[in-house]
């Protein structure tokens, strides 16, 4: 019977938006989620709420947002259409660029797809290279690679 009361405690630990959504109150995770105990509050709620979640499926907040435990704001989806469903919401890489046309690189993992921007691959793969072929200048230009090459040469 008391963890029926725990449990109670935790269904009305939110607060209620205009937007509809109920923010969890409780502890918040590293990654913005409510949890509690060894879950994450939404898919608590989700089973408490709505029923068990089926093997292999994810709980997708349709908000958007993540504290939310509102059970009309979530649904049990495939690991694929979560990750679809977040991919398209991301329509442009940190410096700006539109993640469209030849600009897009997908590439797979071993946990899935991985989208990435062409142009910002370039510049660091040219920066990563400038500073090489610069290294390797400085390096042969100094007094003591040169009395190096010239030792190494005479042996």
């Amino acid at each position: 019977m008391a963890g029926q009361g725990k449990r109670r405690d935790y269904l009305a630990s939110h607060t209620v938006e205009e937007n509809g959504c109920w923010n969890y109150t409780g502890t918040i995770n590293n990654r913005g989620y409510g949890s509690i105990r060894q879950t994450t509050a939404h898919r608590f709620f989700y089973e408490a709420m709505v029923g068990d979640i089926p093997e292999g499926f994810q709980i997708d907040h349709l908000c958007r947002n993540k504290p939310c435990v509102n059970p009309d704001h979530l649904e049990a989806v495939t690991p694929a259409e979560n990750q679809r469903r977040r991919f398209s919401l991301i329509t442009h890489c940190v410096n700006g660029h539109a993640f469209q046309g030849a600009n897009l690189v997908i590439q797979e993992r071993s946990w899935g797809k991985q989208r990435s921007c062409r142009l910002c691959t370039l510049t660091r793969t040219a920066a990563t290279y400038a500073r090489s072929v610069d290294h390797k200048v400085r390096a042969k230009a100094t007094p003591a690679a040169d009395a190096l090459r010239r030792t190494l040469e005479a042996t």
